[in-house]
């Protein structure tokens, strides 16, 4: 009997431990996101010269345009780490969706 509780102990406790990992984990991963979103978001302000850039905002209604897209892909590679094709940018024209492409490509490692 006392064998079944210890191992009933252990497994509850490797059970635990493995719940903390993965809470630690997915914390990880949300504010590397975040980070992630926060660095794009002044990226595209300081370019842009606007600071009322929200996460939704769609890059070609804001104004922008091919000399400051190439702007914007330089500073995404000296600021994040992370070179995003053109073809991206026009397929991604928000901050959320550009920042949910450098999140999918595991590329901003400093994050």
């Amino acid at each position: 009997m006392m064998t079944v509780f210890i191992e009933r102990a252990v497994f509850i406790e490797r059970a635990v431990f493995i719940e903390r990992a993965v809470f630690i984990e997915r914390a990880v991963f949300i504010e590397r996101a975040v980070m992630i979103v926060d660095g794009v978001r002044a990226i595209w302000c300081r370019e842009l010269q606007r600071d009322d850039i929200s996460v939704d905002d769609d890059f070609f209604a804001l104004g922008g345009q091919s000399v400051i897209m190439a702007r914007i892909q330089g500073a995404f590679i000296d600021e994040l780490g992370v070179e995003v094709p053109v073809d991206q940018m026009f397929l991604n024209p928000t901050v959320a969706s550009i920042s949910a492409y450098i999140e999918s490509t595991g590329a901003a490692a400093q994050y």
